[in-house]
């Protein structure tokens, strides 16, 4: 599915109610980043960031959402990070959504309460197991922090409370209690995953 395109997220959103009669949970978790210098970011890479991170969620969540309303039950939960509620330096694009998607989140919390339909987002710190970090960020930032591209890992661990990165699995936990009827009482949350390093 192109998160990007209208017409290609209603027919996927179509495709699931057809094949399972119903939609309970959708989970915005298509993101793209462009680790560059404010200054150094063209209009087209702007545009491809904003395009999937935030119109992606919107489009995402709006198709979902009218399904849900008719059911008068679902959970959305859409995968901010702790870029959205701190800048980050050569993150502006990046900052911008995720700041974006805790506000869009906020609001569709409030449009859809009234048809039981919870809206949250999850906030992760740095997971270095993903193919983003893997093939996009790592020798970027040692050119940023100046350090060699094995240190960058350590660098931003000792930054951690906790004392160690985000794990898929911290995630999918946190993921799990927000659509489970545990969190029944829970909606326009951005909840952190962060192991203490971001706590508002």
């Amino acid at each position: 599915t192109d998160v990007t395109k209208a017409d290609s997220v209603n027919a996927a959103v179509s495709e699931a109610v057809s094949r399972w009669g119903r939609l309970d949970i959708l989970v915005n978790n298509a993101g793209l980043i462009c680790p560059k210098a404010f200054t150094d970011l063209t209009e087209a890479e702007w545009d491809a960031v904003v395009a999937v991170n935030l119109r992606g969620t919107f489009l995402c969540s709006q198709a979902a959402a009218r399904v849900m309303m008719e059911q008068k039950r679902g959970s959305i939960v859409s995968i901010s990070s702790k870029s959205g509620k701190q800048g980050g330096k050569w993150l502006a694009a990046y900052c911008a959504t995720k700041f974006g998607i805790i506000g869009l989140t906020q609001s569709m919390a409030l449009d859809l309460a009234e048809y039981g339909v919870r809206v949250n987002a999850l906030c992760p710190g740095n997971v270095f197991s993903t193919p983003m970090w893997q093939k996009q960020l790592f020798e970027p930032y040692a050119k940023k922090l100046g350090i060699p591209v094995d240190q960058v890992r350590d660098y931003y661990n000792q930054k951690v409370p906790l004392g160690r990165e985000c794990t898929v699995e911290d995630i999918g936990n946190a993921l799990v209690f927000l659509v489970s009827d545990e969190a029944s009482y829970m909606t326009g949350q951005a909840l952190n995953v962060t192991g203490g390093q971001e706590m508002r």
